[in-house]
C-alpha cells in the first residue's frame, strides 16, 4: 500500500534493506540511530520486526542501550519492560510502568548504570508502509525463559553485542491490567475495525506530569482501517468529544516521534512542540492534539529517520558517511529525494476524523504548508498559527525546516 499522493523516492525500497544488520528468515535487526541526553541514559536504538507468514509485521521491539554504544555492550545485563505507548508519550503517573520505564532509559535503574532494555511497541512503524498494531493485552503468565521472541532477541545481542545470556523481565502491578484498563481498552476493537472504515475507541484517562505541571487528559485512539497510517490519537480535556463542535477549536497534528517522545531525545523538538500546546490549550480545555503515532521520520518510519540522525551528527551510518548535516539535507540524501518527496505524510485521515467530530472550523497551529493544504482541500476552514520553537539544542533542525519550501517562512 502505498501513501495516497505520496511521491514515495524508488530509492527507498533499496535503502529499507540495506538498514538490516541481521536477519534470520522473519526476523529483522536494523541499525538504529543515537539518542541524545544531555543527563545521561540511552544512547542508541534498534528496531527488530517479527514478521507473519504475508512477511507484515506480527510483533515490534526496541532495543535500547544505555549509556553505552552496541559496540560497548559486551558483558551488559539485559532487561525486557512492558510500557505502552501511551504511558510512555503522556508521562503517566498513573501507571508503574511508566515510571519504571523512565528508571531504565534514564540509566537509573538500580546499581546499574550500562545496561540494555528491551521494550515491545503496542504502536509502530519500522519502515512505511508496514504499520504494526498490537491487539494483544500482556499475559500474566510471561516467561521470558520460553519466550521465542525474546530468545531471538537475545541470541543475536548475545552472538553480536556480547552481552549477558539471559534477560530480566522487569514487572509492576500494572503490567497486566484487567479488560477495563489502560492497555487493554487501547488494544480491544480488533472484531470493529474489520467492519468499518473509521473506529472511535473509549476514552482512555491518562494523568500526565508535563514540565512539572500534573494535567489530567483523556486519550481518545482511532482505527482508519483503509488508512495507510492506520492509527491515531485524539487528546483532549473532557471525554465527550461531541462538545468540540461548540466552538472554533484549537487544533495540533503532531507526527509520532520514537526518539523524541519515548526516548527524550535533546536533539529533537518534537515532544517539546507537543507538550507545549498540550499545556497551553488542551489542558485548560481550548483544543486538542491529533497525534499520528506512524508519521514518524516524516512518514518513511522510525529505522531510517534514525539513520539520518546519525548523519545530523555527522558520521559513518549503515549507508553514508556524512560531515554533520541538517535534518532535511539528511533525508534528502537518504533516499535520493527533493524538497518535496522527502517528506510522504498525507492527512487524509485527519481531515476525516475532524469532519466527523464536526470540527469544520479551527485554528491550527502549524508551519507545514501541507497541513494546511491537506485540510482546506477536504472543506476544512483552518486559520494558521505559526508555532513557537525555542529549544537550543534545535536551532539548527529548525531552521532547516524554516528554510525548506513545504514549510512557511
Amino acid at each position: 500500500m502505498i501513501a495516497r499522493g505520496a511521491d514515495v523516492p524508488q530509492e527507498y525500497s533499496k535503502v529499507k534493506e540495506d538498514l538490516v544488520v541481521f536477519k534470520d528468515d522473519r526476523f529483522k535487526v536494523y541499525n538504529g540511530g543515537p539518542i541524545v541526553k544531555s543527563n545521561g541514559g540511552v544512547q542508541w536504538i534498534m528496531p527488530v520486526v517479527f514478521e507473519n507468514e504475508e512477511f507484515m509485521p506480527r510483533a515490534v521491539y526496541e532495543i535500547a542501550f544505555i549509556n553505552c554504544s552496541p559496540k560497548e555492550a559486551s558483558g551488559l545485563r539485559v532487561f525486557y519492560v512492558e510500557a505502552n505507548d501511551i504511558d510512555v508519550k503522556f508521562k503517566n503517573q498513573l501507571n508503574d510502568n511508566y515510571r519504571v520505564f523512565s528508571s531504565l532509559i534514564n540509566g537509573n535503574y538500580g546499581e546499574h548504570k550500562k545496561y540494555v532494555v528491551i521494550r515491545k511497541t503496542d504502536i509502530a512503524m519500522v519502515a512505511f508502509p508496514d504499520v504494526y498494531v498490537g491487539l494483544q493485552a500482556p499475559s500474566s503468565k510471561l516467561d521470558v525463559a520460553k519466550d521465542q521472541d525474546l530468545g531471538q532477541i537475545l541470541s543475536f545481542l548475545e552472538t553480536k553485542c556480547r552481552v549477558r545470556p539471559e534477560v530480566t523481565h522487569v514487572a509492576t502491578s500494572d503490567s497486566f491490567q484487567s479488560p477495563e484498563s489502560c492497555s487493554a481498552l487501547l488494544n480491544n476493537s480488533q472484531q470493529t475495525i474489520d467492519q468499518q472504515k473509521i473506529i472511535f475507541s473509549s476514552p482512555v484517562k491518562v494523568r500526565g506530569k508535563i514540565k512539572d505541571r500534573l494535567c489530567s487528559l483523556y486519550v481518545t485512539k482511532v482505527f482508519m482501517r483503509e488508512d495507510p497510517w492506520k492509527v491515531y490519537y485524539i487528546i483532549s480535556k473532557n471525554d465527550n468529544l461531541s462538545l468540540l463542535r461548540k466552538h472554533k477549536v484549537f487544533v495540533r497534528v503532531d507526527s509520532g516521534c520514537v526518539s523524541g517522545q519515548i526516548y527524550d531525545d535533546d536533539s529533537c523538538d518534537c515532544a517539546d512542540q507537543f507538550f507545549d500546546f498540550i499545556l497551553k490549550h488542551v489542558a485548560d480545555d481550548e483544543g486538542i492534539v491529533l497525534h499520528v503515532p506512524c508519521h514518524d521520520g516524516r512518514g518513511f518510519g522510525f529505522a531510517p529517520k534514525a539513520e539520518t540522525e546519525i548523519y545530523k551528527q555527522g558520521g559513518t551510518g549503515r549507508i553514508h558517511s556524512t560531515k554533520p548535516m541538517d535534518t532535511i539535507s539528511s533525508a534528502k540524501l537518504l533516499y535520493k529525494a527533493n524538497d518535496y518527496n522527502y517528506d510522504i505524510r498525507d492527512y487524509e485521515g485527519v481531515a476525516s476524523i475532524l469532519t466527523k467530530l464536526g470540527c469544520n472550523d479551527i485554528r491550527l497551529y502549524t508551519d507545514n504548508r501541507k497541513k494546511v493544504n491537506s485540510l482546506l482541500a477536504a472543506g476544512i476552514n483552518v486559520e494558521r498559527i505559526p508555532t513557537e520553537t525555542h529549544k537550543s539544542t534545535c536551532k539548527h533542525h529548525i531552521e532547516a525546516k524554516k528554510n525548506n519550501p513545504l514549510f512557511f517562512q
